[in-house]
């Protein structure tokens, strides 16, 4: 364990990176143990009165989306034919679908109310890696804290920008559409590929 009880990033060899980025699962129970692993983080966000978690499981992509927010720093804009557009800015983590890792950054979701309060469409940020963070960069403390707690609460593995930036196996092919700006050839695209 490092600072904050954050895991060890994992190393996994070039087949076995390959197979992650084919989508295939390193275990029969991929899938269940992302959703679980999402369940329990998400929770133990949610037991904060300050924060909050929205979880996005895109159906297509490789990963789950979990926004961490705190509901008071939302900002809201009136427009005028009375709906209100409001921002919540906070942490994303994508906790991968197929094997035990997740990616942690920058980046919120938004929505549109109408007048009488019920929501009329939704935003979401995906990340890119600009907006890659270590959990050390978190501010203030306690959202650091508190997520590296609910973080302990999976067995997912926290992988450091570092780590994501460096260079995929050259027999890697990305989706024809993934996240963020191209070339897509970094081990961040085999991990979380996006597919609309």
């Amino acid at each position: 364990m490092t600072a904050f009880g954050q895991k060890r990033t994992c190393m996994y060899d070039e087949q076995t990176l390959l197979k992650i980025g084919a989508r295939e699962p390193l275990s029969a129970t991929s899938e269940d143990e992302c959703r679980e692993a999402v369940a329990r983080f998400s929770s133990a966000i949610d037991t904060h009165p300050d924060l909050r978690s929205l979880i996005d499981m895109g159906s297509y992509d490789s990963f789950v989306s979990v926004f961490v927010y705190s509901p008071s720093e939302a900002i809201r804009i009136g427009t005028e034919n009375g709906e209100v557009r409001v921002r919540y800015d906070g942490q994303l983590l994508f906790f991968h679908k197929f094997a035990p890792v997740v990616a942690l950054g920058k980046g919120g979701w938004g929505e549109s109310l109408q007048p009488d309060g019920t929501w009329s469409s939704r935003g979401y940020d995906q990340l890119d890696l600009e907006d890659l963070l270590t959990l050390e960069q978190i501010m203030p403390d306690l959202r650091r804290s508190r997520i590296a707690r609910a973080l302990e609460n999976t067995s997912f593995a926290l992988l450091s920008p570092a780590y994501l930036m460096q260079s995929a196996p050259s027999e890697f092919e990305p989706d024809d559409r993934s996240i963020g700006n191209t070339p897509w050839d970094r081990l961040f695209h085999v991990y979380f590929q996006f597919c609309d």
